[in-house]
């Protein structure tokens, strides 16, 4: 389900009589059987387009997981205070204290 319409949707809407049934075979990943219906000629050239356009969506989509990868790191380490750290003498001390007489 997609709420803003995609270039390649409004091309092929505006330009066929079936463009609304075609958009909905091409969302709903039936590209090729959307491609394999159009005329010799346009089939390449319609290849190329979905892949572009595939492509494109992908890069957003990696793009937007990245930045929000790197704020949650960012936010991570301004939450986390110095003083939560253990050092290597405390992690002795406490092992003293946990021994059984």
């Amino acid at each position: 389900m997609t709420f803003l319409p995609s270039p390649l949707t409004m091309a092929v809407t505006a330009g066929s009589a079936r463009g609304s049934q075609i958009a909905t075979a091409v969302q709903s990943g039936q590209i090729g059987n959307v491609i394999a219906r159009l005329p010799e000629q346009v089939r390449p050239a319609a290849g190329m387009i979905t892949r572009a356009a595939f492509t494109t969506g992908l890069d957003r989509i990696l793009l937007v997981a990245a930045a929000i990868a790197l704020v949650s790191g960012v936010v991570s380490l301004a939450a986390i205070r110095g003083g939560d750290f253990a050092q290597q003498g405390d992690q002795a001390r406490r092992a003293d204290h946990l021994k059984i007489k």
